[in-house]
């Protein structure tokens, strides 16, 4: 079901998307644009094959190829050489990566209109920034009823962590459910960040069983489609909601992992460092000395990512590590 609506309000987070040519020349045409949109988008195509192939005959991992992430997982690409079938599967941070670009998902709504095209998962969210509709102010929509479909029974309601961190509705094996959590906790948010208790996402799945076509244009109009699906308990979003801000989660996203390589190598060369500057009492000195060319393993900075916000993001990071220990770094024993 969809609905029309003004403003992107909701991202993809996970897409799993099937291709299929008619004859042999078109399926290795499609196959050469599917390579075009991967290395412009910088992903690389390994040589390590999925899990499970499922119905398909080969398949490849794919990887990001930016050069500080080369290892970092971002999908698979599997053939279904008989049919001429290609499925296509990004996960969530190669799609939040994508999503930095204004032409998105465009490019795929496109090549899914001339090689038959069906959407196998799609996972939509929304983020809100104001601590409003948090997993309490759910719960009391569904005792309104908000979530109940037109017909069957109500969803079931399904709670993980105590207290309760993220909330399910519907189960996780059927063809569309809803997942609430705290996205401060899991990006380990620093209780002086401005989002910290305030940043929930709503993150619906829809997945084609067979039974439940997902609309292509889901792709270029996710919103739409996130609020069809719940219109009663989404229509809330789009009243008083924000537009999604793709640059603010990827810097989230990468100030965490800056963070948690800050915090190992705090661990492992902390007193080190410490020792140095008793004895050199020169800082600039000691940070000549120790860094080295090149950028941390599963560590890239987009060239399309505000700076400015990163580095304002990491500069909170830093002064809290400093004060986070017992007299600062300085005296740590």
């Amino acid at each position: 079901m969809e609905t029309q609506c003004p403003l992107k309000y909701t991202a993809i987070d996970h897409l799993a998307i099937e291709f299929t040519a008619t004859n042999k020349i078109e399926y290795l045409q499609l196959n050469e644009f599917i390579k075009e949109y991967l290395t412009k988008h910088h992903i690389r195509i390994g040589s390590k094959k999925p899990n499970s192939l499922g119905c398909y005959q080969s398949g490849n991992l794919l990887y990001s190829a930016l050069k500080g992430i080369s290892k970092k997982h971002s999908g698979s690409l599997k053939y279904q050489h008989s049919k001429n079938r290609i499925k296509l599967e990004l996960n969530g941070s190669q799609c939040a990566l994508i999503q930095l670009k204004n032409e998105a998902f465009e490019p795929l709504y496109h090549l899914a209109k001339e090689f038959m095209g069906v959407i196998r998962r799609i996972d939509i969210y929304y983020d809100d920034y104001t601590g409003r509709y948090n997993i309490r102010r759910v719960q009391k929509d569904i005792a309104k009823g908000l979530y109940k479909p037109k017909t069957g029974p109500s969803p079931q309601v399904n709670y993980v962590g105590r207290p309760a961190s993220t909330m399910y509705i519907g189960s996780t094996k059927s063809s569309k459910f809803i997942r609430i959590y705290s996205k401060y906790l899991e990006q380990k948010l620093l209780k002086s960040d401005p989002l910290y208790g305030l940043w929930y996402r709503h993150e619906m799945v829809l997945k084609n069983q067979g039974k439940t076509e997902i609309s292509l244009l889901s792709l270029i109009q996710s919103h739409c489609l996130f609020l069809g699906e719940y219109p009663r308990a989404h229509r809330k979003f789009v009243d008083d909601g924000n537009p999604i801000n793709m640059q603010r989660i990827v810097v989230k996203h990468i100030t965490k992992d800056i963070g948690d390589k800050t915090r190992y190598a705090k661990r492992q060369c902390g007193r080190l460092l410490n020792t140095l500057d008793s004895i050199v009492d020169n800082p600039e000195l000691i940070l000549a000395g120790l860094k080295r060319v090149g950028t941390p393993h599963r560590l890239e900075i987009p060239t399309s990512l505000n700076k400015v916000v990163l580095k304002k993001n990491v500069i909170a990071l830093l002064q809290n590590e400093a004060f986070s220990s017992i007299g600062g770094y300085k005296n740590a024993k």
